[in-house]
C-alpha cells in the first residue's frame, strides 16, 4: 500500500518557526514564542495573538512578518488555505524590504511549501530556487541552519511526489543534517523529528522496513521531548504501517484506533482521513466486511470534504493569476495607447511648424 500521508505532514506538521531576536525579553518576543507554540495545539488561539502582535506592530515590520506567518500557518491549521496564502504573500512583500536576508529565505521556503501542498509545481520551484539563491548570495550561520533544513525538507518532499523516495531520501538527509547543525534551536529539534517521520514514510514506500522502523522511533523519541502531539500521532502511525507491511493486521488496527481517538480529540481532521483509510485497508485484509465498509466511507467522505477545500484554493489562485494576467495586458495596452498619442501629437506639432516656417520663407520671398 503506497503512502498518502505525505501531504498530511506538508499540511499539519512541518512548520517554518521563527522569531527575531529583540535583544531582550519583552512582551512581543513572549508572545511570538507563545503563538508559534500554540499553532499546532491551539491555532485559533495562535491567531488571536498574532492579530494582536500585527495590530500593535506599527511600523516594526520584523514583528508583522512574525505575526503574519503565524496567521498563515494557523489558518493552514485549520484548512483555510486563501487567507493562509495571501497572509503569507503579503509578509513576502514586507521581507523584501528588509536588510536581514533571513526573513525572504523564510517566507519563500514557506510558500514553495504551501503550493507545492497544492500541488502548484512550477510556483512551488521558484520560491524554492529563490530561497537557494538568496542563500548563496549570503550563507547562514549555523545557528540559522534550521532555515537550510526546511528547503531540503520542502525539496525532499517534491522530489517524493515528483520522481521517487529512493531519491527523496538524500534530501531528507541533508534537512535532518541542517537541523542537527542548530539543535539548541527549538524550531529546529521541532522540524528534527517532522524530517524523520517523513524519511521513515519514504522508507516504507520502498519496502525498508528496519530503516523505516528506525527513523519513525528516532522520531517518536523527538516528538515526547517536544510534547509533539501531532509528529508523535503520525510516526506511531507510520510503526502500525510496518505492522501491516509484515502482515499483522489486527495489531496494526489495534495501535490505529488508539491513534485515531487522539486524533479526533485534537481535532486533526487530516490525520484522521489516513488512518481511516488504514483501517479499512486493514479490515479488508481480515475480511471483516463491516468495518472496512465503515472506515472506507469515513475515508472518502473525509477526502472529499479535502479535495473541496483544497479544489477552491486552487480556482482562487487560479482566479487571481488570470487577473493579474488581464491587468498586466490592460497595462501594457494602455502605455502602448499612451505612446501612439504622444507619437501623433509630436507628429501634429512637427508638421504645423513646418507649415508655418515654409510660410515664413514664402513671405520672405
Amino acid at each position: 500500500m503506497r503512502n498518502n500521508l505525505t501531504r498530511s505532514l506538508l499540511s499539519f506538521l512541518f512548520i517554518f518557526l521563527f522569531y527575531f531576536d529583540l535583544g531582550q525579553k519583552n512582551d512581543a518576543a513572549k508572545l511570538i514564542r507563545e503563538g508559534n507554540h500554540l499553532i499546532f495545539k491551539d491555532p485559533a488561539k495562535a491567531k488571536q495573538i498574532a492579530k494582536k502582535l500585527y495590530d500593535d506592530a506599527n511600523e516594526n515590520s520584523p514583528q508583522k512578518i512574525n505575526a503574519l506567518l503565524i496567521l498563515a500557518q494557523a489558518d493552514a491549521l485549520l484548512a483555510n488555505y486563501e487567507s493562509s496564502l495571501q497572509y503569507a504573500l503579503e509578509a513576502k512583500d514586507l521581507s523584501e524590504k528588509l536588510s536581514d536576508q533571513s526573513y525572504k529565505i523564510r517566507i519563500y521556503a514557506y510558500l514553495g511549501y504551501h503550493y507545492q501542498r497544492l500541488n502548484i509545481q512550477d510556483k512551488a520551484w521558484k520560491y524554492i530556487d529563490e530561497a537557494e539563491q538568496t542563500i548563496k548570495t549570503k550563507p547562514l550561520p549555523d545557528s540559522l541552519s534550521y532555515l537550510k533544513g526546511n528547503l531540503f525538507f520542502t525539496k525532499a518532499s517534491m522530489y517524493q511526489k515528483e520522481l521517487d523516495c529512493a531519491y527523496a531520501i538524500n534530501y531528507f538527509d541533508q534537512a535532518i543534517k541542517a537541523y542537527h547543525e542548530s539543535i539548541k534551536n527549538e524550531y529546529s529539534n521541532t522540524n528534527l523529528g517532522l524530517a524523520y517521520s517523513q524519511k521513515g514514510y519514504c522508507e516504507l514506500e520502498i519496502n525498508q522496513l528496519t530503516e523505516a522502523e528506525s527513523s519513525l522511533k528516532l522520531a517518536i523519541s523527538n516528538s515526547e521531548k517536544n510534547s509533539d502531539v501531532r509528529n508523535n500521532i503520525f510516526a506511531v502511525t507510520g510503526l502500525a504501517r510496518v505492522d501491516t507491511l509484515h502482515g499483522n493486521y489486527a495489531r496494526s488496527n489495534k495501535v490505529l484506533l488508539q491513534q485515531l481517538r487522539r486524533a479526533k480529540e485534537g481535532n486533526l481532521k487530516h490525520l484522521l482521513n489516513d488512518i481511516y483509510k488504514f483501517l479499512a485497508y486493514n479490515y479488508l485484509k481480515l475480511k471483516d466486511t463491516k468495518n472496512y465498509e465503515l472506515y472506507d466511507q469515513l475515508y472518502k467522505k473525509s477526502q472529499l470534504e479535502f479535495s473541496k477545500t483544497e479544489a477552491g484554493s486552487i480556482n482562487h489562485i487560479i482566479k487571481d493569476a488570470s487577473k493579474n494576467k488581464q491587468e498586466k495586458i490592460y497595462s501594457k495596452s494602455l502605455i502602448a495607447g499612451i505612446i501612439v498619442i504622444i507619437i501623433l501629437l509630436l507628429s501634429i506639432i512637427f508638421i504645423v511648424l513646418r507649415i508655418k516656417n515654409m510660410k515664413k520663407r514664402m513671405k520672405d520671398q
